[in-house]
């Protein structure tokens, strides 16, 4: 999921719980970039193994939905640990003008407050993540189809988009999903 630094979501792609999250952001700033682009798999990495010798294991099962991607952000993306590594970030960058930036990347000693403002700026994606399961009930979609899971992860993602243009209407907290209906 992308979200702006003030809570909006911007775009989102689903994959099965397994896959690793590379791919899925793979296919987020590459849809981005090209909504009609076909998603990347093991066979297009320039080696079948990690530097550490063991093999890379691709997406397990689909990505979806390229519409889902939104429109390419402007500036760049900051992201925890699991999505650092060398030759993903300059793949994101050189084949989608994707600037993704992970703690690891602030090198030495001196980089700990930045490594800490990092994770801070990151927190919003986790708080709109438990947003959408204790105030949007993301965890019980009640879809029957990958259709219907589609459409109701869309609706309570715009409900989220929503709720943050009412909360900014009525000059109330951002993130105040909770309340938003409350007398």
């Amino acid at each position: 999921m992308a979200v702006t630094p003030a809570g909006v979501v911007t775009g989102f792609v689903v994959a099965p719980a397994n896959t690793e999250e590379r791919w899925v952001a793979d296919s987020l700033l590459g849809w981005r970039a090209d909504p009609h682009a076909a998603p990347l798999h093991v066979a297009d990495l320039p080696s079948p193994r990690r530097p550490n010798g063991r093999p890379y294991v691709g997406p397990t099962g689909p990505r979806w939905p390229p519409q889902g991607a939104g429109a390419p952000g402007r500036g760049g993306y900051l992201a925890d640990n699991g999505f650092w590594g060398r030759w993903w970030q300059q793949h994101w960058r050189r084949d989608y003008g994707a600037a993704l930036t992970t703690p690891k990347d602030y090198p030495g000693p001196p980089a700990a407050p930045a490594r800490r403002q990092h994770r801070r700026r990151c927190q919003i994606v986790e708080t709109i993540n438990g947003h959408l399961i204790r105030s949007f009930g993301l965890h019980f979609p009640g879809a029957r189809s990958p259709r219907g899971l589609l459409t109701r992860l869309a609706a309570k993602l715009a409900a989220v988009n929503l709720g943050h243009w009412l909360n900014h209407l009525f000059g109330r907290p951002a993130l105040a999903f909770a309340t938003l209906f409350v007398g």
